[in-house]
């Protein structure tokens, strides 16, 4: 890779002390953090925003307040839902609020024959009134794909020398001329650093999503870089003991 491209930054979801909801300040806090750091872009209720601790409210509410924080730079949005209806209505209201795009991967939970996933995949695309990105991180619906015809575009591989996820997802994609990548979870700045020592930055990261998960481990890298988010909400808990010893390394890391 000769020249760094724009980075997008997959967002927290950051709520209020007693995790009843989603905290407006603190919102704005993680936002504003990211853009003073370079931050291109944005992704709301990716893996790292918590999108099935939130209801279908809160995650419109969360959009809401990113695309106002966001100085008019691009928000992908994750409508991802277990329902096509949940899926369209997310996408439709993404559209509303200015998003550049959606993805949308399979639903969390279930198994569906590849004639229910291409209607699914289908009537996303039709009625979201958003361009639509297809996104299959955990490979469920790779029959789908192997018969072709997709009716959704791919979400494209980042560059495979440096990509952390094993397949392209709504926090590690690239679309169009902008990368979202995990990298980013400790500022779009750092991100040049993290690949001039990729030998060093990208299996410790790799280890630190395998304990402990892309929302643990970015909640727990802003909070160690001075930004206020508070904790996550239950069932999820916060990065353990082990998981903050593997953070330290690499944040001891990017300050050498």
């Amino acid at each position: 890779m000769t020249a760094l491209p724009n980075i997008v930054v997959p967002l927290i979801a950051a709520f209020t002390d007693d995790t009843s909801t989603l905290s407006e300040v603190r919102v704005s806090r993680v936002v504003r953090f990211h853009l003073e750091r370079g931050a291109k872009g944005f992704v709301v209720c990716g893996e790292t925003g918590d999108p099935y601790l939130l209801a279908h409210s809160e995650r419109k509410q969360l959009l809401e307040w990113v695309a106002r924080e966001s100085q008019g730079l691009p928000i992908w949005v994750n409508v991802t839902a277990m329902t096509t209806a949940g899926a369209v209505d997310l996408c439709q209201h993404a559209s509303r609020h200015g998003a550049k795009g959606a993805v949308v991967c399979p639903p969390p939970v279930g198994r569906f024959f590849s004639n229910e996933a291409k209607a699914m995949l289908t009537s996303v695309q039709r009625h979201g009134n958003l361009a639509t990105l297809f996104a299959d991180p955990e490979g469920k619906w790779s029959s789908v794909l192997e018969e072709g015809g997709s009716p959704v575009s791919l979400a494209g591989a980042v560059d495979p020398a440096w990509s952390v996820l094993d397949r392209p997802s709504p926090d590690e994609m690239n679309a169009g001329g902008y990368v979202v990548t995990p990298f980013s979870m400790f500022g779009a700045d750092k991100v040049p650093k993290i690949l001039e020592k990729l030998e060093v930055f990208r299996p410790a990261l790799q280890s630190l999503i395998r304990h402990g998960g892309l929302n643990r481990a970015a909640r727990a890298a802003m909070a160690e870089l001075g930004c206020d988010v508070g904790t996550s909400r239950s069932p999820v808990h916060d990065l353990n003991d082990d998981g903050r010893k593997m953070l330290a390394g690499i944040l001891t890391a990017l300050k050498a």
